[in-house]
């Protein structure tokens, strides 16, 4: 067998490689999110607004899956927003008046913020809301004005 190793020719550093069956070593591949994403779960029972997460400063969130559940609840809602204070974007809106909610979402490319928005979640009501999100913080963010005219 002839060793072989894939060189970084920025750093000249090898890249990582995985042997997890003991038939030969394969090239670790991964996307951002997997490297270098964390989650945040937070359960609310009161009208309340609440930071799930805020990047670095300078820096952007890119969201990667959220996992939302609540119990149907006469007149109340939950809402899930980043914002900067000045601009203000709804990532999920739902009435809980109707039914129980449980939405899972897996996003493979990451929903991304701009510049220094922080991830909230507003209930109105004061029955149970669970919320999960995975997220990864992004060194840095691009101006509102920017990130809106990308979409």
């Amino acid at each position: 067998m002839i060793e072989a190793k894939l060189i970084d020719g920025l750093t000249g550093d090898a890249l990582h490689t995985h042997d997890p069956y003991g038939h030969g070593s394969m090239l670790a591949v991964t996307n951002f999110h997997e490297a270098h994403g964390s989650f945040k779960a937070t359960q609310s029972t009161s009208a309340q607004t609440i930071t799930l997460t805020e990047p670095s400063v300078g820096g952007a969130l890119a969201i990667s899956s959220l996992l939302i559940s609540a119990r149907k609840s006469q007149g109340n809602s939950i809402t899930i927003r980043f914002t900067d204070e000045t601009n203000t974007e709804v990532v999920f809106a739902q009435l809980l008046t109707n039914l129980d909610v449980s939405v899972p979402i897996a996003i493979t490319h990451g929903w991304r913020g701009w510049k220094d928005a922080r991830l909230e979640l507003t209930t109105t009501g004061t029955d149970q809301v669970n919320i999960t999100v995975g997220y990864s913080k992004l060194e840095r963010g691009v101006p509102f004005d920017a990130w809106d005219a990308m979409r």
